[in-house]
């Protein structure tokens, strides 16, 4: 794989788990909004599904959020959910250009990127990790789809299969 694509898939895993990182300094459980999701919600043209419960935080929206890393432009969008101050849902949608050189990103791509372990959910192929943040134990699945990077991460590992839509 050519450096730059490596180089642009593992900054995009990194913004997202900054961005949850981010989240959780800024009182994700705190400060939202108290009105009940939806059964579904669309980021950035890709739809999901949120399971019974989980609230929006619409103080933590980002809406095509422009950031710079290493020369490459990233473009992300996102929405995050909580249930309790324990569970929570991260999505996140990133696009990446970088000057010169524009590719879309592929499942090859994203599974050479050393990000995680190789899994298949929904028959979506991806990559799944695991951290903590704050205490907080949170696991991410990376999959590419239509050229962009997709991120979910979440408290209970179990909520990918309800989260994430059939391929």
């Amino acid at each position: 794989m050519d450096s730059k694509k490596l180089i642009l898939v593992t900054a995009l895993a990194f913004l997202a788990i900054v961005s949850i990182a981010s989240v959780s300094a800024w009182d994700l459980f705190g400060t939202a909004d108290e009105t009940s999701s939806t059964a579904k919600t669309t980021i950035a043209g890709h739809d999901f599904n949120i399971p019974d419960g989980y609230q929006k935080n619409e103080s933590y929206v980002l809406d095509n959020e422009t950031t710079n890393s290493n020369g490459a432009i990233f473009y992300s969008t996102a929405e995050s959910y909580y249930k309790g101050a324990d569970d929570i849902i991260y999505i996140q949608v990133a696009d990446y250009s970088y000057p010169g050189y524009e590719a879309n990103l592929t499942t090859a791509q994203l599974l050479k990127s050393g990000l995680g372990d190789k899994e298949t959910i929904n028959g979506h192929e991806g990559l799944i990790a695991e951290n903590e943040f704050d205490g907080l134990k949170v696991h991410a699945f990376f999959y590419a789809e239509d050229g962009d990077c997709i991120t979910v991460i979440t408290s209970d590992d179990n909520l990918f299969e309800q989260i994430i839509p059939e391929a």
